[in-house]
């Protein structure tokens, strides 16, 4: 005769642990798929519960970011690089003042194709900020500078050698006996030099000028009039350049 095999009874322990059981199975699907649209906000979450890892590629976007949501303190070191920006992204309105200084800027960052006209003046620029050795050949002419913008005080002694200075024009003059009646004159400019301008510097009532020109680079011509009965000696001068 085969043994009866008493059969388990439901006791309270028994029912709550297997309602526990199917409550912990079924209830985060159950969570995921009852809960109506934005339901969830910030206020719901926990700090840290939304990382980077948990964040799918190009799931935030612009649209999705509320304005001013992001600020400095909020971006990491690094965070934001010249590949992550579009052209055109960052302009002179966005930028804070002093945000921008030469320890943040790369060699050759800025050069002279990223600056307006006027955007560079004496009063931004630093005691010091621009030497000899920074500026290229030909880049300060007469044009360049202001009215007694140079002077004895501004510069070094011995800076100013004979080499360094441009051509200089000077005058000839010479003493000339115009004869009665009609003559022609001229006068030169020294072998090396370059003729400017000439003409007479002084003149007896009656020695009429009738003409002044130049005869070719080095040379100056006149032709005057004698109506004294007498010869007149008068000046004539050439300007050259040297």
């Amino acid at each position: 005769m085969k043994a009866l095999i008493p059969r388990p009874k439901l006791t309270y322990a028994n029912v709550v642990a297997t309602l526990a059981l199917f409550m912990a199975l079924g209830g985060s699907a159950y969570a995921a798929t009852t809960l109506p649209a934005k339901s969830v906000g910030t206020n719901q979450l926990k700090g840290s519960a939304v990382t980077r890892a948990k964040i799918k590629n190009s799931s935030v976007t612009t649209s999705k970011v509320a304005a001013e949501a992001v600020t400095t303190e909020k971006l990491g070191s690094s965070a934001v690089t010249s590949t992550k920006l579009g052209d055109g992204a960052v302009l002179t309105g966005k930028i804070s003042k002093a945000a921008i200084t030469a320890e943040k800027l790369a060699d050759e960052a800025v050069g002279t194709g990223q600056l307006g006209r006027g955007a560079v003046t004496t009063a931004k620029l630093a005691d010091g900020a621009v030497a000899t050795g920074q500026l290229g050949g030909e880049a300060v002419t007469g044009a360049k500078l202001g009215v007694e913008a140079v002077t004895a005080a501004k510069l070094a002694e011995k800076s100013v050698t004979a080499d360094k200075l441009a051509d200089s024009p000077y005058t000839l003059e010479t003493s000339i006996s115009a004869p009665v009646g009609f003559s022609q004159h001229a006068i030169d400019c020294p072998g090396g030099t370059r003729m400017l301008s000439g003409g007479i510097l002084n003149s007896d009532r009656e020695l009429a000028l009738l003409a002044s020109w130049p005869d070719n680079e080095n040379q100056w011509g006149v032709a005057v009039y004698n109506n004294s009965g007498s010869p007149i000696n008068y000046s004539m001068a050439v300007n050259c350049l040297q």
